[in-house]
């Protein structure tokens, strides 16, 4: 627990070890819930929050704020509290959980003002602030924490299975501030293995290997490397967008109808990404090396051109 404390910055916190990052998410959701004595929940429109149907099911009690409409505001670069879209967040919202990039797998990064100026107003209000780090977490994005980027302090971080390196264990961090309220509440919450020791061994094992390795600010490094490398794939092929931040890419592409082609293509090759029909998702490990990156490059602007879509 003390070295995911360390990362997360929460002095004084505490951590519940889960399985995974839906569990994560869910007992972060319940705290808030338990403290705050309030009965909304409010997230960004195309977040993933778990498979769990207290999530999926957002048809009440859920407040969803559509930031697309953010994108048309000529002053977004200069986001404020009195902006009528956020006047509208209810008063009774116990909990905003923030997925701080991964827009369902989509890769998508809502303004920085916004989401700082949407967390004053919902702890003005006396709610919780729950960060989703299960896909942008352990240094996705080039940070630790996606919501690092956002200059923002959550009062919980759901962290999910990366923290295990594909063991599966995650993480409800919490700080000292929400610790304090709910021990002094009558909330339980108990699962099978509800922090298990192998799992919290391998945590801790994980976070040294990669503070030893520096594979944090690698990342960030090798990331912006990369997302140019990306980048020189517009002006060669037909692809709409490349998005990125850290180690988490996604690339559009102009047609759906040989989305699933290309996927084969790159797993024949020996390369696993998010296939989305005209959206691939890619997460290299952290450990990637830039010759192996100019490589798959290279075979993706191959299998682009061999599907004939070259401009």
């Amino acid at each position: 627990a003390e070295s995911v404390l360390s990362i997360t910055n929460f002095k004084e916190g505490k951590c519940v070890f889960l399985c995974s990052g839906s569990e994560s998410i869910e007992l972060a959701r319940q705290i808030s819930k338990h403290i705050t004595q309030k009965k909304i929940s409010m997230t960004l429109h195309d977040s993933y929050l778990g498979s769990y149907s207290t999530v999926t099911d957002r048809s009440q009690n859920w407040y969803i704020f559509n930031w697309e409409k953010c994108k048309l505001c000529p002053d977004r670069k200069n986001c404020k509290t009195n902006c009528q879209e956020l006047q509208k967040i209810p008063d009774d919202v116990s909990e905003f959980i923030f997925e701080p990039g991964s827009s369902s797998g989509f890769v998508r990064f809502p303004p920085k003002s916004l989401i700082r100026n949407i967390v004053n107003v919902v702890r003005a209000n006396g709610g919780k602030i729950i960060a989703n780090e299960v896909t942008t977490g352990i240094g996705r994005t080039g940070k630790w924490f996606g919501h690092n980027h956002y200059q923002i302090e959550p009062d919980m971080i759901a962290i999910g299975k990366g923290i295990g390196n594909g063991y599966p264990v995650s993480i409800t961090a919490i700080n000292h501030q929400t610790i304090d309220q709910l021990e002094k509440s009558t909330f339980k919450y108990m699962q099978s293995h509800q922090n298990d020791p192998l799992g919290a061994a391998i945590v801790n094992e994980v976070i040294k290997i990669i503070k030893d390795e520096d594979l944090i600010s690698k990342a960030e490094i090798k990331g912006a490397k990369f997302f140019e490398e990306l980048q020189t794939l517009i002006d060669k092929v037909n692809i709409i967008d490349v998005r990125g931040r850290g180690l988490m890419f996604a690339i559009d592409i102009c047609n759906e109808k040989i989305g699933d082609s290309i996927y084969l293509a790159l797993l024949d090759k020996g390369y696993i990404v998010c296939n989305r029909k005209s959206l691939f998702r890619i997460d290299p490990p952290l450990s990637v090396n830039e010759d192996e990156f100019s490589i798959f490059i290279e075979e993706f602007r191959n299998i682009l051109s061999s599907q004939k879509i070259v401009i």
